[in-house]
């Protein structure tokens, strides 16, 4: 993570191609992240590669966290003695400037010079910098006419300097609000499993391609940027997801899943037709093994999933215009025993004519949509017809392809895309299903974002304006037009007032987020349908090796854990899950100064493999710098033990966050343990 490249310095140091031996050097011994409130010791390590000792000096310079002490300091060189250069620092509370802008990273700068023949080195190392805690947010989705204000009430709570921001959106049409909320809500997701990169690169092409999305011009050029970078990073992520079959499956050596497949492909071929630059080679390959799956002898669908699955690689394959007629054919005839959504596709299939609907079907386009309407439940509201559910057994029963009612009332949108009065109807139907954080989950939103953008219509080209009052400042904003979404952010925790002067009533959506003075450590163990406890272990080595390792319990938040510099340390986390569950993660965050071992490595020392073993093998972990984390497709009902190993590395104090659990595609579920304090000292 760290990068470390030569950099100029006040003594003069230039940067360069040539490879050239340095008479004395300095090389970085940085910890590899640092989390908000830090306290520790920055090291570096000087050496002389020719020449005498004596005396020199040495400068750091130190971009978003605070040296505690001078700049500069005296040292004496040694020969074939490393020198130990070391400067205290403290990390800013909060990583949001007083401007509202994120600072994602520290630098370091320094410089060393021997004072005899004035012979200098110089390093320049960008630390990442990561949150302690996770902030306090209330997302809100408020209605503003001439008859009502808004009024938000101040934070009166002492806050972390520079952490407050509220964000507000306005906007005449209460989908455009929604489909930003999703959009938001993808962008900030923290996992990243096939199904999560491919549906926020999906609705992200889909948003970019939205003629009323409120972006300014500068922000559509960055977005496209974001999306090329999305893309190739997604089509790398898919060929390492791919499994021997040629399927893809949600994470490297996972089994793939046709569904899957053809979620993947239909994003190239989106992309595609946006004209970025996509694997050829590999849509091919999908769409091979796409065809492949609709044979009779395909065994690659998941058990009381088949019709379902068959039915997304067939909606695929006509997306691309790869469909066989015989295949679709047999797919319109299959439709009655088919959920919603895939009702639905057949449908939109016979619709757009890619199969003869006289030929080899007894039901028309006319008896689908007949049992399309059957499936749903309809009332009357102030006089019109209204969406009011689905009816029993319209969803897929298998968990893995996630169904869900938001998804299949996206596929019945893109079936009736001939009728404007059922559209609209699934189109406000779709709509108010979200809130101010979308429709609450990855995959859900990206199914309701492609399907709202394709079809839904501008607003109305009424203007409305609206006075707007935080503290001691009023501004007005204008709405209409081409300006069909206004955003607005705040930086002060002052209550506002909104109040509409004029025009239509508004959709307003409020993003308010801060973090409470209170330090990430003093974080305190939850259960919300999932229980986590974590403890360490100190291993003992040298004189007490073989020794019982000293257990050191977390049951208190803010627990102070004390470790010397190269001590090995067991983390133990114990999950207790209530019942079976699909998609789960278990995410165990490390303290800044704690390095992770790594079993797995050619190179890992013996003492990286922990005492105890995994209740149940995961269906991918991901082991990096700052957090470990245990994914599982599918976890039944009981008890699981974690192990792993770190090493502590770097003197100072550091917030060791919770382990938490969640499920990815349902995070209501979720729990934590306590949050703690290590120290970490030098060994006298």
């Amino acid at each position: 993570r760290a990068k470390a490249v030569a950099g100029p310095s006040r003594f003069g140091i230039a940067t360069g191609s040539i490879a050239i031996r340095l008479p004395v050097i300095v090389q970085p011994a940085l910890p590899r992240f640092l989390r908000n409130g830090d306290v520790f010791t920055a090291l570096a390590i000087g050496r002389v590669v020719e020449g005498d000792g004596g005396k020199g000096k040495v400068e750091i310079k130190v971009e978003g966290a605070e040296l505690q002490g001078e700049s500069q300091q005296t040292l004496e060189w040694q020969t074939k003695v490393p020198q130990r250069i070391e400067f205290p620092v403290t990390v800013p509370a909060s990583s949001q400037a007083a401007d509202g802008k994120i600072r994602d990273s520290i630098a370091f700068t320094v410089a060393v010079e021997r004072s005899s023949d004035s012979a200098r080195d110089a390093f320049r190392s960008e630390i990442p910098l990561l949150a302690d805690r996770q902030p306090e947010r209330l997302q809100q989705l408020l209605t503003l006419d001439k008859d009502k204000s808004i009024a938000l009430p101040a934070i009166e709570q002492p806050l972390r300097a520079g952490s407050f921001r509220r964000d507000l959106q306005l906007s005449g049409e209460a989908a455009l609000l929604k489909m930003a909320s999703g959009l938001q809500y993808l962008q900030e997701y923290p996992h990243g499993c096939t199904e999560q990169r491919v549906s926020r690169l999906r609705a992200t092409l889909a948003w970019q391609g939205f003629a009323n999305n409120g972006d300014s011009e500068e922000a559509s050029v960055k977005r496209r940027e974001q999306i090329e970078q999305q893309l190739r990073a997604t089509q790398d992520w898919i060929r390492a997801a791919t499994d021997d079959s040629g399927l893809v499956g949600y994470w490297p050596g996972t089994r793939g899943q046709v569904w899957l497949t053809a979620w993947s492909y239909e994003m190239l071929l989106q992309a595609n037709s946006q004209r970025l630059d996509i694997d050829t080679g590999l849509r091919q390959q999908l769409e091979r093994k796409l065809k492949q799956s609709l044979r009779s002898d395909s065994g690659n669908f998941l058990d009381g999933a088949a019709l379902a699955e068959r039915s997304w690689a067939m909606a695929a394959l006509a997306a691309g215009g790869e469909l066989d007629s015989a295949y679709a054919a047999e797919f319109a005839r299959s439709a009655k025993f088919l959920p919603l959504e895939n009702l639905a596709q057949a449908t939109r299939l016979l619709n757009q004519g890619s199969v003869d609907s006289q030929t080899g079907s007894e039901l028309t386009v006319k008896k689908l949509r007949e049992q399309l309407w059957q499936r749903l439940v309809f009332q009357l509201y102030q006089g019109e017809q209204r969406y009011a559910s689905l009816q029993n057994a319209a969803l897929s029963p298998q968990e893995q392809i996630l169904p869900s009612e938001t998804r299949s009332l996206a596929q019945v949108l893109r079936a009736v895309s001939d009728d404007s009065d059922k559209r609209r109807l699934m189109v406000d139907a779709i709509v108010r299903l979200a809130d101010a954080r979308g429709w609450g989950d990855t995959n859900t939103n990206a199914a309701a974002i492609l399907a709202l953008t394709e079809f839904l219509q501008s607003p109305a080209d009424a203007t409305s304006e609206v006075k707007l009052s935080a503290g001691a400042n009023t501004q007005q904003l204008q709405l209409g037009g081409t300006n069909g979404l206004v955003k607005q952010t705040l930086l002060q925790p002052d209550a506002i007032d909104l109040a509409l002067l004029n025009g239509q009533p508004l959709t307003v959506r409020v993003d308010t987020r801060y973090l409470p003075t209170a330090p990430g450590s003093d974080v305190a163990a939850n259960a919300q349908g999932l229980v986590v406890d974590r403890r360490w272990s100190l291993v003992q080595s040298g004189e007490q090796a073989g020794a019982p390792d000293i257990q050191r319990p977390i049951d208190t938040a803010s627990t102070q854990l004390d470790v010397e510099v190269g001590q090995v340390v067991e983390e133990r986390v114990q999950l207790i899950n209530s019942q079976d569950r699909s998609h789960v993660a278990i995410v165990i965050p490390l303290a800044a100064g704690m390095q992770p071992l790594n079993p797995r490595l050619a190179t890992a020392p013996p003492e990286a493999k922990p005492s105890g073993d995994l209740t149940l093998a995961p269906s991918y972990i991901a082991m990096l710098d700052d957090r470990v984390t245990y994914y599982y497709n599918e976890l039944p009902k009981g008890s699981y033990s974690f192990y792993f190993r770190t090493r502590a590395t770097t003197p100072g104090h550091f917030t060791q966050p919770p382990a938490f659990a969640e499920l990815m595609y349902q995070q209501a579920v979720r729990g934590r343990s306590n949050a703690a304090r290590v120290s970490i000292t030098t060994a006298p």
